[in-house]
């Protein structure tokens, strides 16, 4: 494998004009019939190295070098080969699969920008997202067939078991690539689609698709698990969630690969909170707590049997957790879900989509409980906007952990 830098298509850059020793420009008597020297000149400038020799062409020489377009391309993927070897093992051997996951995903993206920069790259993209798309099709066919299995007269399984079916051969049909094309330019707006948004637009479709069959099937799952007499996290589910959304953020900007480690702090917008930032760090927290607080007021009055199903369900998520843990539970929401949500996705995804694909990953909620988040999302969002990420980890986190502390373990969506 070699080592090459060039950019994706469509960022040619055209030439500058340096006229070497001893190199004369032609006549203008001189060019050939039908094409002038200033359209040879404009041609050579613009095709780059990809243009045919034209004689008398040799004085077109760069005023210097390149200006590098990031970090070298092998140097990056050792580092994500490590990173996905250590990680995913250790998520196999400790029994976390949704780290080795995470991970996965994570180096598939790393990846995709590799192949975006050097289509010599382009074949281990393929494998590593092929392995995703014939993951996700296995996982909504066994979920189809499992809710179809279920015994249940509502409508919502019904239509919870087609569309998980429909999105198993919506995974499999994404390999071709106008479908992913199409998808990928729906998803992020965009007309010139590369690797690295066809998968993005692959990813967030099967959230999305998601929503309805995991929002179906959890029920009957809660009330499999409820039996277990632990909590359903442990502190070593908390740091696996910590470093799967920290590493599948860093893989989807191109951490390494597209950038350094300085640039990729400055696109997860991870800067030092200014002092006015620290009276926004308390307003956001205050107007979560404010909104949680009031919407499960209207929850708890006119929809009881809904907050119910909540507070059972922050019950089993974080009951009994020991003052560490809870710390550790606001640290592992905050900074992991912040990196992911509002850090990488949210600049190319636009806030409003970023807080949908945001509260879809809380299917075990109600749907006002899912309100909820989403709502919580767009404040972290507009905090993000108008501060920095730094900021919407601190608010996001210090609500976490003041909730579920002030609540007994209980007390935070």
């Amino acid at each position: 494998m070699h080592e090459r830098n060039q950019g994706g298509a469509g960022e040619d850059t055209p030439l500058p004009l340096a006229s070497s020793a001893g190199a004369t420009a032609p006549e203008p008597g001189d060019e050939p019939a039908g094409e002038t020297f200033a359209e040879r000149v404009h041609a050579a400038a613009t095709w780059g190295d990809e243009s045919p020799a034209i004689e008398g062409m040799d004085f077109l020489e760069p005023a210097g070098p390149p200006e590098p377009e990031g970090p070298p391309i092998l140097r990056g993927l050792r580092i994500w080969l490590v990173l996905i070897g250590v990680l995913g093992l250790g998520g196999v051997l400790f029994r976390q699969p949704e780290l080795a996951l995470m991970v996965t995903l994570a180096g598939a993206f790393a990846a995709a920008h590799a192949a975006d920069r050097d289509a010599v790259y382009r074949p281990l993209h393929l494998l590593l997202s092929g392995v995703l798309v014939a993951g996700s099709t296995v996982m909504f066919a066994t979920l189809g067939f499992w809710l179809a299995t279920q015994s249940g007269t509502g409508p919502l399984r019904p239509l919870a078991t087609g569309i998980s079916l429909g999105a198993a051969v919506l995974s499999l049909l994404t390999v071709w690539r106008p479908l992913s094309d199409g998808m990928a330019s729906a998803v992020f707006r965009t007309l010139h689609p590369d690797h690295v948004t066809r998968l993005g637009g692959r990813v967030v479709l099967m959230v999305l698709l998601f929503l309805i069959p995991g929002w179906a099937a959890f029920p009957t799952l809660i009330d499999m698990v409820a039996e277990r007499a632990e909590p359903l996290l442990d502190d070593g589910q908390l740091v696996s969630s910590l470093l799967g959304l920290t590493v599948l953020a860093l893989g989807g900007i191109g951490f390494m690969i597209k950038r350094n480690a300085r640039a990729s702090l400055e696109r997860l917008g991870l800067r030092i909170p200014r002092p006015s930032h620290y009276l926004v760090l308390a307003l956001g927290v205050a107007a979560l707590f404010l909104l949680n607080l009031g919407v499960e007021a209207i929850e708890r009055t006119f929809f009881p049997a809904l907050w119910q199903h909540d507070d059972r369900i922050n019950r089993l998520l974080a009951g009994g957790l020991g003052a560490g843990s809870m710390v550790l539970l606001g640290l592992s929401a905050g900074v992991g879900e912040e990196l992911a949500m509002r850090g990488a996705l949210q600049p190319r995804l636009g806030l409003i989509f970023t807080a949908v694909v945001f509260a879809s990953l809380h299917v075990h909620y109600s749907w006002i409980g899912m309100a909820v988040i989403l709502l919580l999302g767009v404040v972290l969002g507009v905090i993000r906007d108008r501060t920095s990420t730094t900021v919407a980890i601190l608010v996001h986190s210090a609500y976490d952990i003041l909730a579920v502390v002030g609540n007994g373990g209980s007390g935070a969506r």
